[in-house]
């Protein structure tokens, strides 16, 4: 289990809890407060990818130079990361985990086309009144990663300029 007492997310979350299948699939569910969920079986293999998804979390936040206090939405964007990239793993059978783990292919392209903390822009809120077609408003967000069970599949969490952060539909990242 990570927990952190310095930095409380946007959310409120301040741990999360890792589960690990034995293909490796990675599965984080973000909480609020400490649950006695520890000691089970499988807790070092949860956390040496605990480890892992530290490591790469830090590193994301330090390249990025982005506030702390989004480590819950960089941290959900590296499990993604981890469960579509193939490892060397005989239990994997030359499959990701999630592949082996759903018997699903896997898609990538919500994680491949935007960087974290990228500049990208995007259509203004479908509820918005800016929003009226063929004049739909474009504005310039920064990505947090994927937005899993919001809209379509490219959707992305997308931090506004109001500070606000809103599942949207980036359309491209501005370096294009």
């Amino acid at each position: 289990m990570f927990v952190t007492g310095k930095a409380k997310s946007t959310r409120g979350n301040t741990c999360v809890q890792v589960f690990v299948s034995d293909k490796g699939f990675v599965y984080c569910f973000l909480m609020r407060g400490i649950s006695g969920a520890e000691g089970t079986q499988w807790a070092n293999l949860a956390e040496r990818f605990i480890g892992l998804l530290k490591s790469g979390v830090r590193a994301d936040l330090r390249d990025s130079n982005d506030p702390m206090v989004f480590w819950d939405y960089c941290l959900e964007r590296r499990v993604q990361i981890m469960n579509l990239t193939a490892r060397s793993t005989h239990k994997l059978g030359g499959l990701n985990p999630y592949t082996a783990t759903t018997h699903e292919p896997a898609d990538i392209s919500n994680i491949a086309t935007f960087g974290w903390f990228e500049w990208v822009y995007c259509l203004e809120d479908r509820n918005s009144s800016l929003h009226q077609f063929p004049h739909a408003l474009s504005v310039l967000g920064r990505c947090l990663g994927p937005a899993k069970d919001h809209g379509n599949e490219m959707a992305q969490w997308v931090l506004k300029q109001s500070g606000q952060v809103v599942p949207l539909d980036a359309t491209a990242p501005t370096s294009s």
